[in-house]
């Protein structure tokens, strides 16, 4: 099927302005308040942003389905017809949202400082979705196997050998090592299957969206069939209208007595958090995009961050204080507590510097503490797995008889290769 276009003017009823916008006869929607926005809601695989050139044009973050995709400067040269200043192509053939936040003026020089736009261009390419589909599927398929993978040779290996390092020493254990032990186990388990929890469920959302677009494309080719023509769909219809919304003049008129609904206060939220001025607007963009100066000096403390904490986890192996039953020395614990604090610091100043993370942290989104635990529980992970593999080596070099074999009700399985559970654990 060809990919099918569709513009939508800016007065359309299904284009939601929020704030002290105004409307011209072109149609061309403006604003120069802070905080105001546009938004959109449309069934299709892209959107593109249609506007004159003007040099009064300013900036607008502009966001797809709640993820930022940065600060746009909006036109200032060209001929007098209409220019495409965002796009966005090859999204899933789906209901999306844009939404455009007036950002302030120019990035690039300065100047301006008035947000506007005539219209958007839907774009409604469904077999070039189904195959983008194809290969996200292919591509979670291949995450999937290799998160099995991980988890089978790495998580249950180590968590094998700590249980067998367990059993042995149950008896005359302290209680600490018996919860130390136990919880490097739980938490190698979690930190594992958290992957492949992930990848199944992205698996999930997209057989669905596959399946939608066989259901959809066989209606469509029935309509086709049957009247010619391809099945036009209502946009979704906006229930509200903002201030000044449809005056025809050049200069906004602003609204007497009209009483802001849940919408404008939302507005308004945004507007107060615009003035916080962040470099970047999106975690992966900053994190990502190699254009970025400030995304380039992030990257390199969190490589010194990370490096400073693998650093520590080696030295531990050298350290002579991991001995068998023997309470682990506070020099370890300093070490670990004081590598993880400092890459949990630089992980959470790396996250403000762009608008999503500073929103995330701020508000104490879910999110955000979703992030810290699993980040700090696949840390706690590799020290436990560190400091046990130091101790079940020392237990192997004073007992090497006993740690080269297992039972299991009576039935005893020697240790392949000839190896003791010591080598084994530095695996």
């Amino acid at each position: 099927m060809a990919s099918e276009i569709e513009e939508v003017f800016c007065n359309n009823g299904s284009v939601r302005l929020v704030g002290d916008w105004w409307v011209n006869g072109t149609p061309t929607a403006h604003t120069r308040t802070s905080g105001d926005y546009a938004e959109f809601t449309f069934q299709g695989s892209g959107i593109e942003v249609q506007v004159y050139p003007n040099a009064d044009r300013g900036s607008a973050e502009i966001f797809i389905d709640g993820q930022s995709r940065g600060v746009v400067d909006g036109p200032t040269s060209g001929d007098d017809a209409k220019t495409v200043w965002f796009s966005e192509i090859g999204l899933p053939f789906a209901m999306h949202t844009i939404r455009m936040v007036r950002h302030g003026s120019r990035q690039s020089d300065g100047g301006g400082e008035l947000l506007a736009f005539v219209s958007f261009l839907v774009h409604k390419n469904k077999d070039a979705d189904t195959a983008a589909l194809a290969m996200q599927r292919l591509l979670s398929v291949s995450k999937l196997a290799a998160s099995m993978t991980r988890v089978l040779f790495e998580d249950v290996y180590h968590g094998g050998i700590q249980a067998i390092y367990l059993c042995k020493v149950w008896k005359v254990a302290t209680f600490s090592t018996k919860a130390f032990t136990l919880g490097s186990i739980a938490a190698g388990v979690m930190a594992s299957l958290a992957g492949p929890i992930v990848e199944l469920s992205a698996l999930r959302s997209i057989d669905q969206q596959i399946g939608y677009k066989r259901v959809d494309l066989d209606i469509d080719w029935a309509v086709d069939g049957e009247n010619g023509i391809a099945a036009q769909k209502p946009l979704q219809q906006s229930l509200t209208r903002s201030p000044g919304f449809g005056q025809s003049s050049d200069e906004p008129e602003q609204a007497k007595g009209q009483t802001l609904n849940s919408e404008g206060k939302a507005a308004s939220g945004q507007a107060a958090s615009a003035s916080v001025v962040m470099i970047h607007t999106s975690v992966r963009r900053l994190l990502m995009d190699p254009s970025l100066a400030q995304g380039a000096k992030i990257r390199k403390y969190l490589l010194l961050a990370a490096m400073v904490y693998w650093v520590s986890m080696g030295a531990i192996l050298l350290l002579p204080g991991l001995k068998c039953n023997e309470p682990m020395p506070k020099s370890v614990w300093m070490l670990f507590f004081f590598s993880t604090l400092l890459n949990l610091l630089v992980e959470i100043w790396s996250l403000v510097q762009c608008r999503f993370g500073y929103h995330l942290f701020t508000s104490l989104d879910s999110q955000f503490f979703i992030g810290v635990f699993f980040g700090l529980l696949g840390k706690f992970d590799t020290f436990s797995d560190v400091t046990n593999a130091a101790i079940i080596r020392d237990c192997a070099a004073q007992h090497p008889g006993l740690y080269s074999w297992f039972s299991i009700h009576g039935h005893v399985t020697r240790l392949p290769f000839g190896a003791d559970l010591g080598q084994l654990a530095l695996l």
